[in-house]
């Protein structure tokens, strides 16, 4: 970071006193201690830190280079995780994270699972790179929609089956499942890679009790 960073505290305690929701700093690398406890005494919850862990790495890694040129991969990377991980401990205590594990698990609420099933009948003249494709859409699902936690699909055993596969979509918890029915990704797989390759399907949501 170049320059001395100017942080407007008076207008961040008044965002603070403004809004319930959590609030985050982007660009954190390069603040002062004393920059970060007054950053957190008024409001802010999270802080980005990439660019310090990064650098934390490409010193470790520097190090390694210079004491050996020659070496390998594994020589270069060698203490480049243990580096960050000690970073992240020392921002942990600095921040007032540490030693909190249990508080804040005993402030949330546990994940209740849910799933939704989608019975499906592919079309007759489907190949099976056709139905694979399906299943490669699928499961980008898992990494573009929120909440979403995997994708699986199953074949019935028996043959003779109207609606022989089973999609299954594990979710987080039911607000999780109403955000992914309406989610743009969701609505454009159903839409342009799912439907046109199905003869028939029908869905059912499922919760754990």
């Amino acid at each position: 970071m170049k320059g001395i960073p100017k942080l407007d505290y008076a207008r961040l305690a008044k965002i603070k006193e403004a809004t319930t929701v959590p609030l985050v700093i982007h660009g954190g690398t390069g603040l002062s201690d004393e920059q970060y406890r007054k950053l957190i005494a008024n409001g802010i919850a999270k802080i980005n830190y990439y660019t310090a862990l990064s650098d934390v790495a490409s010193k470790r890694i520097r190090e390694n280079i210079a004491s050996d040129r020659k070496g390998d991969h594994s020589v270069l990377l060698f203490g480049a995780s243990d580096a960050v991980r000690e970073e992240v401990e020392r921002c942990l205590r600095l921040w007032g994270c540490g030693g909190r594990a249990a508080e804040v698990l005993g402030q949330c609420r546990a994940w209740q699972e849910v799933e939704h099933i989608v019975l499906y009948k592919t079309l007759a003249a489907l190949s099976e790179n056709e139905t694979a494709s399906i299943l490669r859409e699928a499961a980008k699902l898992v990494e573009t929609v929120p909440g979403v936690r995997s994708i699986h699909n199953s074949q019935s055993l028996e043959l003779d089956g109207k609606l022989r596969f089973c999609l299954r979509v594990r979710l987080a918890n039911k607000t999780a499942l109403e955000s992914f029915k309406k989610h743009p990704a969701q609505i454009r797989f159903a839409k342009k890679v799912f439907l046109p390759m199905v003869a028939d399907h029908n869905s059912l949501d499922f919760e754990e009790n």
